[in-house]
């Protein structure tokens, strides 16, 4: 075997080889359905775990897995700190490691940060692609961070939505974001004047409280859940399940809960007992009904 250092991706490197969103897709898509078939798809990927840093109200995940159609062994190491006014750092960091699986000898470390801002944002576009209501003009995203400008760009060359809504709890962080994409953005000054009417919701908030209520969600809109809470000490599962509470109870009987993260896979709600499929499982074509039928509520998980 090679004794080789291993190779260094930078940011930079990884904007320039994943110029857009599209590029992303097959082999999203691809890994997705293997996970989702589980043995038979050749995906070993135990559930992220995570050390808390208690001084500092910050977590380190560890996220290993491997995939036998690729044959490739990674794994991403992610930080994600509550957000504090006297800190310059990034609230979300990561890296990701590449290993050769024949004899695990480290090939490669890449700059984390933009792979997740796309990869999620692209794993967001695969659910939306296959959940959302037929026409769709309407999309509305919540928040103005580093997810929502890489969900901007990833729906807007995606589809072809007519407007584009944008609400953040601090107005000026959205009017910068707008006024620096490059396409007409409508900035709201409430939620419920963003969600209203709108055919896809995108959340990518830091909120540790609920901001988005189902009265204000029209009937089979779709809605992409990318951020869980890690902040409110409960811890990630609580979150989750919280999301699948809130949207059971607030989009009423005929809601479908879709949760996972990065493979998410059809199963049960854990709160409700009601079926959910994630991207992974709507990829596979493990769907509840149609959009058009059901508020629909795929979560997957922020910074994973």
């Amino acid at each position: 075997m090679s004794s080789a250092p291993p190779v260094f991706i930078s940011a930079a490197d990884v904007e320039r080889l994943l110029p857009r969103a599209s590029l992303l897709l097959p082999g999203l898509e691809a890994a997705l359905s293997n996970f989702s078939a589980g043995p038979a798809g050749g995906v070993e990927q135990p559930l992220r775990a995570v050390l808390r840093v208690r001084p500092y109200r910050g977590f380190l995940g560890v996220m290993p897995a491997y995939s036998a159609a690729d044959d490739a062994l990674s794994t991403k190491l992610v930080t994600f700190y509550e957000p504090r006014g006297d800190s310059a750092a990034p609230s979300h960091q990561a890296t990701v490691l590449l290993f050769d699986p024949r004899c695990g000898a480290l090939r490669a470390v890449l700059d984390g940060a933009v792979i997740t801002a796309k990869r999620t944002a692209a794993v967001s576009a695969i659910a939306t692609k296959l959940l959302m209501p037929r026409p769709a003009a309407v999309l509305c995203i919540l928040g103005a961070g580093v997810q929502a400008r890489s969900h901007y760009e990833a729906f807007t060359e995606l589809f072809d939505f007519t407007e584009v809504r944008l609400w953040n709890r601090t107005e000026q962080r959205a009017l910068q974001l707008a006024s620096s994409v490059g396409g007409a953005v409508r900035v709201c000054g409430t939620v419920r004047d963003a969600v209203c009417g709108a055919d896809v919701i995108v959340t990518v908030t830091m909120a540790t409280a609920p901001i988005l209520f189902g009265e204000w969600v029209k009937p089979g809109a779709h809605i992409n859940g990318s951020h869980i809470v890690l902040f409110s000490g409960r811890g990630e599962q609580a979150g989750l399940e919280g999301a699948g509470r809130r949207a059971d109870e607030e989009l009423g009987a005929g809601g479908g809960f879709q949760g996972g993260g990065a493979g998410g896979v059809g199963g049960r709600d854990p709160v409700r007992g009601r079926d959910f499929c994630g991207a992974g499982g709507a990829a596979e074509g493990n769907k509840t009904g149609t959009a058009r039928e059901n508020h629909r509520l795929q979560v997957s998980g922020d910074g994973s």
